[in-house]
């Protein structure tokens, strides 16, 4: 791990798998992360096409990670893309 980004809830590192709840395969997403201590929002360009992994969860289908800052009070947001 670097000191300038840590993959936090990147598809690999964190394993990014997502709980099946209203998820499909081949829904598209789009992501944002958020600072909550400074309070900002940073949208993501990539938009993460997702599949089934396993019974209950669904990851990204090119097993992409989501870079995140080593910091305390992240958090990622997905959203279906429009």
């Amino acid at each position: 791990m670097d000191d300038e980004q840590t993959d936090f809830l990147g598809w690999d590192d964190f394993s990014g798998d997502l709980p099946h709840l209203g998820l499909e395969a081949g829904m598209q997403l789009t992501a944002e992360r958020i600072d909550t201590w400074n309070m900002t929002i940073e949208p993501l360009e990539e938009i993460f096409e997702i599949k089934k992994l396993g019974r209950y969860t669904y990851t990204d289908v090119e097993q992409r990670s989501v870079p995140m800052p080593g910091k305390p009070y992240m958090a990622l947001r997905l959203q279906r893309a429009d």
